[in-house]
């Protein structure tokens, strides 16, 4: 079951195609396999929304009517997070002068009982099993790069939130594609922009179990905002039939 809430320069997107009205998909169940899509978009409102849109309308795209029975999986996510690139990268370069845009990507596959993750940027993916919540996907700024190199401490100070990584401003692009692991009946799966963050780890816990996927969804941005978030905010908020 899949349910999302989306906001400004963020998008979204999900495999089966569902009806979609005034941003929201009803909390309904998705057969395997499913794809669930977040992009943070960046540029500026129009240049960010653009991006995002952009994006994931090339990763949707890129699961083609054969894409169920391709075996690499892997291969599959970079490929569709590669497919977006080059479009956002496209679309920027397409007038007499570069416009400035880009977009985060995390991208979810539930295919034969696992799940598969493409990842650029600092949008993020969390699983929840039973009252545990663990974050599946790493930051790509230069906040989360300085945890691992030193070096970096001082520019961290002023500039952690940066990105590292971001789909469209380059001509290519670095995909972290990952093996999840296989998914038990239950598990909830919250894919979401960086607009979420002030919500923390055991209130996002509490949420997801509480309520049914769209109303969780609806929560979440709600109370992000609520508690002063600055930024776009979306959820994709995924569980697994018992």
């Amino acid at each position: 079951m899949g349910a999302v809430r989306s906001e400004n320069q963020d998008a979204f997107g999900v495999l089966p195609a569902l009806a979609i009205a005034s941003g929201d998909v009803p909390g309904r169940v998705v057969p395997q396999p499913a794809v669930f899509a977040v992009a943070d978009g960046m540029g500026g409102h129009e240049a960010g929304a653009e991006a995002s849109n952009v994006a994931v309308d090339a990763m949707m795209g890129a699961f083609g009517p054969d894409f169920r029975t391709q075996s690499d999986r892997l291969a599959l996510m970079r490929a569709a997070i590669t497919v977006a690139n080059e479009a956002v990268w496209a679309r920027a370069n397409a007038g007499s002068y570069r416009r400035q845009m880009g977009t985060t990507c995390t991208l979810l596959l539930i295919a034969d009982g696992q799940a598969y993750l493409g990842h650029v940027g600092d949008s993020r993916a969390y699983r929840v099993r039973g009252e545990r919540i663990v974050q599946m996907t790493t930051d790509h700024t230069i906040g989360e790069a300085a945890r691992h190199d030193p070096a970096l401490a001082e520019i961290a100070r002023t500039r952690a939130h940066h990105l590292t990584r971001a789909i469209g401003i380059r001509e290519d692009v670095e995909v972290d594609a990952i093996q999840a692991g296989a998914i038990q009946p239950g598990d909830r799966f919250v894919l979401c922009s960086d607009g979420l963050a002030p919500v923390g780890p055991d209130e996002l816990v509490r949420t997801v179990l509480a309520y049914t996927p769209q109303d969780a969804a609806d929560w979440l941005v709600t109370r992000a905002s609520t508690l002063g978030s600055r930024d776009n905010a979306t959820a994709v908020v995924v569980q697994v039939a018992p």
